[in-house]
């Protein structure tokens, strides 16, 4: 009886030393493991870098306005794409499931213009 109270032991400590090595250590406060990272535009005096920008559907688009002035961001069709005014060191994260092409500008400087394309 000894005996295989022990070997229970032994394997239950074996199985919990296995469970805990499998943890994964991508996981993060968004979400955990398999959550796509985001992707940065950033926005300048001048425009955005990138100004066209390819990604995964579901992936998130972060908007950093490294410029010295309040930058809002809409899609062509004003519908899409709407940010609230991003004022300047501040960001504005945009989510989407959507598989296409999505056109944007700056309402303050409507030349400034920008692509996200999501792709399957």
């Amino acid at each position: 009886m000894n005996r295989s109270i022990r070997r229970f032991a032994f394997v239950l400590c074996v199985f919990a030393v296995s469970f805990i090595s499998c943890k994964n250590e991508n996981a993060n406060a968004y979400g955990g493991a398999g959550t796509l990272p985001t992707n940065y535009i950033f926005i300048l005096d001048n425009g955005f870098s990138p100004n066209s920008l390819r990604i995964a559907n579901g992936s998130s688009v972060t908007f950093v306005n490294n410029s010295n002035s309040t930058h809002t961001i809409i899609s062509t069709d004003s519908l899409t794409l709407v940010t609230t005014p991003i004022a300047p060191a501040h960001d504005f994260i945009y989510k989407k499931y959507f598989v296409g092409v999505i056109n944007y500008h700056c309402v303050e400087h409507p030349t400034d213009m920008g692509s996200i394309e999501f792709t399957p």
